[in-house]
């Protein structure tokens, strides 16, 4: 039997059929056609009946699924994320038919009908024929390639390693990783006693895994093996505490780093893998980040990468289009530095249509700022180069071409008043004005009317660091604002300990620390701000003496859960408290009562309100008053909340404590005192 499935040695097709009225009718025609002889998948709105298919949005639930055809509606511009995704399920031998308009006169766009009109894409005229997918015959199962086989080898003695060993297994799609990790995964289980656990962030994800696995066991992987079920979710096996004797996470790019590092933590033997193109979200910051994490925490660490594809040949045209339409594949170009070198510097501005002009000086940008940050996706491509405010700031030799640095900044436009005041209290929450929402929500609301410039990324090609050139361009972005008379520049960012000094260091002032941890990141999100004209950095200034203020009750509270080193960063830089505002403090707790200001934001205010007068709950029924004084005054987490007050989550909770905060209100002809 060949090393390759028949599907290796078949190129994919990419098909456009121009979005004219029927053309969607007559796509669903032939994919309801092909549906009899093999498998298919509709991605758009809304899925012809009768037709395999999901929406855009929902475009990764179907990773792990393989398809010979699928029709993409793309509109005039096509979700480019979901159309990535679609692209990596198609085997060899499959049709790729887009349903396109006319693409916008944006800068992607532009770059959108320029790639549409290479020669590799094929077009079906409105009477023309209609492509049929060269269906490979289909085997049960195949011997692994050569790339396999080797990295099985390698892992097969995984076993045998010493505690606090690692392996990290990274491919491009489309490699066969979840057929190397099934076989190995049914290996271990057949030669070997060990408990062995398989997790990823959802099931559907890893269906060839565990196919491979019920191949080469006989196990049926739902019914679990002697131990258990061989599939847990990452929450729930952190939840049992119990260590596997080995542990394999696959998608592991998609959890947070924090999430894996304690994965790492919970067995003696883990072997984590990903795919790393970035069309999932990847990007290469995952090998940088994580691999870092993983040395840092002083794990023993083998590394393996699987190059040549399995589902479709090397050089397929349609992989080659989508790598180079996305640049999923560009990586920082600059050259190293001599040591002792100091070569001349300059910073210039570019807007999206200028960056699109020169493509190797944006494959160049994209792969330092990929290479620099743990996700980046398709879209972000599509944001930097269309997003109207936004400018590319770019650091590079006078006398060569080399970018060593890159910052991204977006001008954000002010709230208007009535808007501002929505903001405060919980009602609106405007898209791609973030800082003057953070400016509002935290009681500066003529502030939150001025327009703010936000450092969306920043990156410093990792030969150059340790130059001081992040600070340098954070200096030309405040200087960039100060001649546009911007008053505030900030950032968000997944808060760190480095990270908070490399900021403050530039100047910059910790306004707060996010409540919730970041699904990409999985870090607390810490907003810096810094202003560049005297009413702006006065403003900062009173802002952070409330921060100040109410640390210690969020600290307690909601970040009780916070890592010690930001939270000793955090209060490191935060002024000592201010004093109190009690008409805000008044109007905070009317808000969170009354209308939708957020909990954790109200409750500085809510609890100084209650120590007030201790008196205050007597006349609430006694599961109410319990209630709101452990949230309130005792700061008890949600699950306790919850089983308090006999419901089943946060929303419901926070509900109950609005109602009994305005049943107070009603009653308590003191209420406005703070």
């Amino acid at each position: 039997m060949s090393d390759d499935p028949p599907s290796f040695r078949i190129p994919r097709r990419l098909v456009v059929v121009p979005d004219a009225p029927g053309a969607r009718d007559r796509a669903a025609a032939w994919l309801r056609k092909l549906a009899l002889s093999c498998d298919v998948g509709w991605f758009g709105p809304s899925v012809p009946g009768g037709l395999p298919g999901t929406r855009p949005a929902q475009a990764s639930h179907w990773l792990g699924r393989e398809l010979d055809a699928l029709v993409f509606e793309g509109g005039e511009l096509p979700p480019v994320d979901a159309l990535a995704i679609a692209a990596g399920l198609l085997r060899g031998g499959g049709v790729f038919l887009l349903l396109a308009g006319e693409p916008p006169p944006t800068p992607f766009g532009r770059r959108l009908r320029r790639f549409l009109a290479e020669d590799l894409v094929e077009r079906v005229a409105e009477n023309g024929r209609w492509p049929v997918p060269a269906i490979a015959p289909r085997v049960a199962g195949h011997r692994l390639n050569a790339g396999q086989q080797r990295v099985f080898r390698a892992l097969a003695s995984a076993t045998n390693w010493l505690p606090r060993t690692c392996a990290v297994l990274t491919a491009p799609r489309g490699r066969g990783k979840s057929t190397l990790l099934g076989a190995l995964v049914a290996h271990w289980l057949r030669r070997t006693s060990l408990d062995v656990r398989v997790t990823a962030p959802n099931r559907d994800g890893i269906r060839p895994l565990l196919a491979e696995v019920e191949r080469g066991t006989d196990i049926p992987c739902g019914a679990g093996t002697r131990d258990g079920p061989l599939y847990l979710a990452p929450d729930e096996l952190l939840e049992r505490g119990s260590a596997p004797g080995l542990l394999v996470v696959d998608e592991a790019a998609a959890l947070p780093v924090h999430q894996l590092r304690r994965l790492a933590r919970l067995a003696p033997r883990v072997v984590f893998a990903t795919t790393t193109t970035g069309f999932e979200g990847s990007g290469q910051g995952f090998r940088h980040r994580f691999l870092k994490a993983l040395h840092a925490d002083g794990f023993r660490l083998h590394e393996f990468r699987l190059h040549r594809p399995v589902r479709w040949p090397p050089g397929d045209p349609l992989e080659d289009w989508i790598d180079r339409l996305f640049l999923l594949d560009a990586e920082a170009e600059a050259r190293a530095p001599a040591a002792a070198e100091e070569p001349a510097l300059r910073m210039r501005w570019l807007s999206g249509a200028s960056l699109a002009a020169s493509e190797p000086r944006l494959r160049a940008v994209v792969g330092l700022l990929s290479d620099a940050h743990y996700r980046t996706r398709p879209s972000d491509l599509r944001r930097w180069l269309d997003a109207p405010e936004l400018r590319v700031g770019l650091l590079g030799e006078t006398a060569g071409s080399g970018i060593v640095g890159v910052v991204l900044v977006q001008l954000e436009p002010g709230l208007e008043p009535a808007l501002a005041d929505a903001v405060w209290s919980g009602q609106r929450r405007p898209p791609g004005q973030f800082l003057p929402c953070v400016l509002a929500e935290h009681g500066a609301l003529a502030a939150a009317r001025r327009p703010a410039l936000r450092v969306l990324r920043i990156a410093v090609d990792p030969r150059w660091q340790r130059r001081g050139l992040g600070r340098r361009m954070l200096r030309a972005a405040l200087s960039w604002a100060r001649r546009r008379d911007v008053p505030v520049v900030g950032a968000s960012f997944g808060a760190e300990p480095g990270l908070i000094e490399f900021w403050t260091a530039a100047g910059f002032r910790c306004l707060r620390i996010g409540f919730r941890r970041e699904t990409t990141s999985g870090l607390h999100a810490a907003v810096v701000l810094r202003g560049t004209q005297p009413g702006a950095v006065a403003d900062l200034a009173r802002l952070r003496a409330r921060a100040g203020r109410d640390w210690p009750v969020w600290r307690a509270g909601p970040l009780r859960g916070l890592e010690a080193g930001v939270a000793a960063a955090v209060a490191a830089d935060l002024p000592s408290a201010g004093a109190v505002c009690a008409a805000l403090d008044w109007g905070s707790v009317r808000a969170f009562a009354r209308i939708s200001r957020p909990f954790e934001l109200a409750l500085p205010a809510l609890q100084r309100w209650l120590h007030a007068d201790p008196a205050r709950t007597a006349g609430l029924p006694a599961r109410e008053r319990a209630l709101l004084e452990a949230a309130v005054l005792e700061l008890a987490g949600w699950p306790e909340l919850c089983a308090l007050a006999g419901v089943s989550g946060r929303r419901d909770v926070i509900g109950l404590l609005r109602g009994s905060v305005a049943a107070l209100l009603e009653t308590d002809s003191s209420a406005g005192v703070a």
